[in-house]
């Protein structure tokens, strides 16, 4: 094994003074880099009185920040190459994309902003709760 697909098997861990936990793990394989950002932010933490949430907030989340609507956010991922994913689970909702390492900080700006500045445009929470509900219904109405 090569020495530097050696060192890539060593993550650095680093929590930061805000309480944020960063895990790097360099290898000079790829040029690209994989972002994870994972807060405790799942079904687990909804109220009673509002089932659904964090798979709604999910879909919606990246429609849009104070200093973007969805159609920049778009615009600015498509140029660089880049998909932004953003999945809930019961205990997480977590944002992902993989970059150049060029692309990495303008890449991790827009990931923060969704992340940080949402304003849930309310058209497109209407839209996405409606797909919800139809996908819901479509469960329901299915025999297997």
């Amino acid at each position: 094994m090569s020495s530097s697909l050696a060192a890539g098997l060593s993550p650095v861990r680093q929590t930061l003074n805000n309480g944020a936990v960063v895990i790097v793990q360099e290898t000079s394989a790829t040029p690209s880099v994989a972002i994870n950002a994972t807060f405790l932010a799942g079904s687990l933490y909804e109220s009673g009185h509002l089932p659904g949430l964090a798979y709604l907030t999910s879909r919606v989340i990246d429609r849009g920040t104070t200093r973007r609507n969805a159609e920049a956010i778009a615009e600015q991922l498509d140029a660089r190459g880049v998909s932004l994913r953003i999945t809930a689970t019961p205990h997480t909702m977590t944002f992902s994309s993989t970059c150049l390492g060029e692309d990495f900080a303008d890449v991790l700006d827009i990931i923060v902003d969704v992340a940080r500045c949402p304003s849930f445009p309310e058209t497109e929470v209407d839209k996405r709760r409606a797909e919800s509900i139809t996908a819901i219904r479509q469960d329901d109405d299915n025999p297997a």
